[in-house]
């Protein structure tokens, strides 16, 4: 994780500025294969694999088959292969999240649920975040009670290089735009990183899908350069 003071950022659902922000990155303990399962048949195996407990398996589809405001009901496929690629992940966030949640004490905090980044090996575009996926996880929040203020999904962004993907930029504004819509009805917040890797019409696309509402990260250096540069002008 990594924690810096967020004074400059304001939106009608994230906490005040000044509170501490958190960043829990969970792309490495992510199912990527489960989440290309097709078969609804290998979705419940795995399913099944990842949640022995009958009991609690009935209890997850009752819970994510609802439709919520902004948010449709899912398929028994989408919940078992949202459960095999994100149960690890989301295990250890609760954890994470209880912890910082003591050590805090009270004082307010945001929590960032990040699933952008691609382990090596894995190419980024054969495992974009899904509006399922986003809506899994959004549920699953919901339903654990976990303090999640942002939620950075794979939106196709890459460190070190501009958006390239073979969908082009319109491609990533219809990402970009329907998962906001999930996040936003869930009052989430929608973030982008490697934010200044991309260039101006690509950043002017996530401006416009999101409506400017959303968190767009810099690297840290760049912040350094910026204040610099603030200070000597």
């Amino acid at each position: 994780s990594n924690g810096h003071r967020n004074t400059r950022w304001r939106s009608p659902w994230s906490m005040p500025p000044g509170t501490t922000f958190f960043t829990l990155d969970v792309s490495d303990v992510l199912d990527y294969a489960a989440g290309r399962v097709a078969s609804a048949a290998e979705a419940q195996r795995l399913f099944e694999a990842t949640v022995p407990d009958g009991d609690l398996r009935r209890a997850l589809l009752a819970w994510h088959g609802q439709s919520r405001t902004g948010q449709p009901g899912l398929s028994a496929a989408s919940v078992g292969r949202g459960v095999a690629k994100f149960w690890r992940a989301l295990d250890a966030l609760a954890v994470l999240a209880e912890h910082i949640r003591a050590r805090r004490r009270g004082q307010p905090f945001d929590l960032e649920l990040s699933i952008d980044e691609v382990p090596s090996g894995i190419p980024v575009g054969d495992v974009l975040s899904t509006a399922d996926e986003v809506a899994f996880l959004l549920g699953e929040i919901r339903r654990r009670g976990l303090p999640v203020s942002h939620l950075a999904p794979n939106l196709g962004v890459e460190k070190g290089t501009d958006y390239r993907l073979a969908d082009g930029l319109a491609g990533l504004e219809r990402r970009t735009r329907g998962l906001q819509r999930l996040l936003q009805a869930a009052e989430v917040m929608l973030d982008c990183h490697s934010g200044d890797d991309l260039t101006a019409p690509t950043r002017r696309v996530v401006g416009r899908a999101t409506d400017g509402q959303v968190h767009f990260k810099i690297s840290p250096s760049l912040q350094v350069l910026f204040a610099e540069v603030l200070q000597a002008e």
